[in-house]
């Protein structure tokens, strides 16, 4: 009786959280696309971890999140419900079968902590990452094709853009969940005080040239400095600088701030977001390095 009143609760909370996710990814999303695809996609990399964390069990609060951000919105946008809750499903099963897929080759490839080795990073950028999320975004894209929601003009541009989503919602959150919460923290804040300051004091220098700074590409700083925390933090370090760096510059770049809106008017967050994707898979695999050398 606990264990199924301990998965209905974790479900609903999952879905609660998968939905609120989607929202947050709309808030980012191009306007003229349907849905409002986004560049970034919080969604995707909460489902992978749940389902890493909590096994199989936690597939329904995936779906049900994505499908009821799916069914809002598409029947926000046509008087009829059959068609849209058919395609809102079939998009939903698209997520789900992403998630499980990634889900499947990471447990079956990847150490038990899912972050300790260079091959648990490989296997996640390549079974978590970048292979698996090519699912939803093609199934996403048929099924809007198939609906009429969308334009054979525009799927290549929609497709990519929902796929770049996804791949950089995973590489933001999953790791950072994973990591924090299955891989102790064995440093002490006392023993590292002094240079965390200097980090932290390093980076908002940095995130204030790149807001102000409009003719020099200053998210380059960002790159040693990511480095600089992954040699000395490891993962722990590299998933929450991960977080500050694309939280900080996709922010001001959504705001209009930042070099890539003077060299990329027509697309600068989905710019940004392709070179984030280096900085983050750099760290990772620096972090990696460090942890197979202890």
């Amino acid at each position: 009786m606990q264990t199924t009143n301990f998965r209905w609760l974790l479900n609903i909370l999952l879905a609660i959280i998968v939905y609120a996710n989607c929202e947050a990814g709309r808030l980012l999303g191009i306007q003229t696309l349907p849905l409002h695809f986004s560049a970034v996609w919080p969604a995707t990399g909460f489902s992978l971890a749940a389902l890493l964390l909590f096994g199989y069990q936690a597939w329904p609060g995936v779906f049900f999140g994505n499908f009821c951000y799916n069914a809002i919105h598409i029947l926000a946008g046509d008087g009829a419900i059959f068609g849209p809750l058919a395609a809102a499903t079939s998009i939903s099963l698209g997520s789900l079968a992403q998630a499980l897929v990634g889900n499947h080759f990471m447990r079956r490839y990847s150490t038990k902590s899912y972050f300790k080795t260079l091959r648990d990073v490989m296997v996640f950028l390549l079974a978590g990452g970048f292979v698996t999320c090519l699912i939803a975004p093609t199934v996403g894209m048929l099924t809007l094709l198939a609906n009429g929601s969308i334009q054979a003009s525009q799927i290549g541009y929609s497709w990519f853009t929902f796929w770049i989503g996804d791949c950089m919602g995973v590489l933001i959150f999953t790791p950072l969940l994973l990591v924090w919460s299955l891989k102790k923290l064995i440093l002490r804040f006392e023993d590292y005080k002094e240079e965390l300051c200097g980090l932290a004091a390093l980076f908002i220098v940095i995130s204030i040239l790149f807001i102000l700074v409009n003719q020099y590409p200053v998210v380059y700083l960002f790159i040693p400095f990511s480095i600089w925390v992954a040699i000395r933090f490891g993962f722990h370090g590299t998933t929450v600088a991960s977080l500050l760096i694309s939280g900080v510059t996709i922010t001001a770049t959504t705001l209009g701030y930042g070099t890539y809106h003077t060299a990329y008017p027509h697309s600068p967050l989905l710019v940004l977001v392709m070179f984030l994707e280096t900085i983050l898979i750099t760290g990772l695999l620096i972090a990696a390095l460090v942890s197979d050398q202890d």
